[in-house]
């Protein structure tokens, strides 16, 4: 995927809702993991922001998840869900 085509996923209407989604849907798995996860409290920390302003970070997001998996928004919620929890590590260490 071009950066160009990766631009225009971030423009497609109802992508950032989408991302929205499925950041709340990893917040709950990584609030249900085994504490001695690797980098478990900054992923918590990342929960609780996550959590409480969704659509703050969903922009935060967004341009980490288009990149590097050809996500769009003909992509599968399930594909869109994996593509969230492979960054949400690189994203909690900003927190």
């Amino acid at each position: 995927m071009s950066y160009r085509e990766q631009a225009a996923a971030l423009k497609e209407e109802g992508f950032f809702e989408r991302v929205v989604m499925a950041m709340l849907d990893q917040a709950q798995v990584v609030h249900q993991e085994d504490p001695e996860t690797a980098n478990h409290g900054r992923r918590m920390k990342l929960v609780g922001v996550v959590v409480k302003d969704p659509r703050a970070w969903a922009r935060k997001f967004a341009y980490l998840v288009v990149c590097g998996d050809s996500i769009t928004m003909a992509s599968t919620d399930n594909a869109l869900k994996i593509r969230v929890g492979k960054v949400w590590n690189a994203m909690a260490q900003g927190v």
